[in-house]
């Protein structure tokens, strides 16, 4: 099956703005294959559907990344 493949190129800030965030949306969540749930059992072995407790049943997750650039030189902030 093919994937859509997003690719974020990186190129310095030309202000003096250190820090950015770039947010990516839609994406199927992979536990759920985007269903938002899947098939579990309760008590009585009978199928229930059980909300993805990843996604918490949106079917997409999103992806939040941040960029904070420094000096070469500098040491690295955790």
């Amino acid at each position: 099956m093919s994937k859509e493949r997003k690719v974020i190129e990186l190129n310095p800030p030309s202000y003096k703005g250190t820090h950015e965030r770039i947010i990516s949306q839609g994406h199927e969540c992979e536990y759920c294959h985007g269903n938002g749930w899947f098939w579990g059992r309760d008590a009585n072995w009978e199928g229930v559907k059980v909300t993805c407790p990843v996604c918490l049943g949106d079917k997409q997750m999103k992806a939040i990344v941040e960029i904070t650039w420094l000096p070469n030189g500098s040491k690295i902030i955790k």
